[in-house]
């Protein structure tokens, strides 16, 4: 019989450390409050979308991009910015950091707007000018944002 009392016990304090250790979890991935490491990440994603786009809608200019792969790079790239966008939207960050995530947000939201319009099968000139112009301001104001936080 001790055995298999001292191999409950085990047992036990092996759920237990489970469990705190899932709840340790849990507490730093959803309830601490985001830090300059997240907002770094997401603005990262929109500015690298942003940057990628307006690469590509040059190079469209000049002949270079087929439109079928315009057309699914621009949706993926929003799927990018939207999930971004989301994330930003959705994080709890620390008070000092609250205008930055909203802002950061903001762009996030305008870049998928931007990306989803010219993702169409066909886009005209004018809306690839007017997409070019957009993104490369978000690219600008999420450079500039970088810059800021790491201040």
């Amino acid at each position: 019989m001790e055995p298999t009392r001292h191999g409950f016990h085990l047992a036990f304090l092996s759920a237990l450390a489970l469990a705190a250790g899932v709840g340790f979890w849990l507490e730093v991935s959803f309830l601490a409050p985001a830090d300059e490491a997240t907002l770094e990440e997401h603005l990262g994603t929109v500015r690298s979308a942003a940057s990628e786009a307006v690469f590509l809608i040059d190079r469209d200019r000049a002949g270079w991009v087929p439109a079928p792969y315009l057309h699914s790079k621009m949706e993926v790239l929003a799927r990018s910015a939207s999930r971004a966008g989301a994330s930003l939207a959705g994080a709890r960050p620390k008070p000092r950091l609250r205008g930055a995530f909203r802002q950061a947000s903001r762009l996030a939201t305008l870049a998928s707007a931007t990306l989803e319009r010219i993702s169409a099968k066909r886009p005209s000139t004018g809306a690839k000018t007017e997409a070019r112009t957009t993104l490369a301001g978000i690219r600008a104001q999420a450079q500039a944002l970088e810059e800021e936080e790491k201040r």
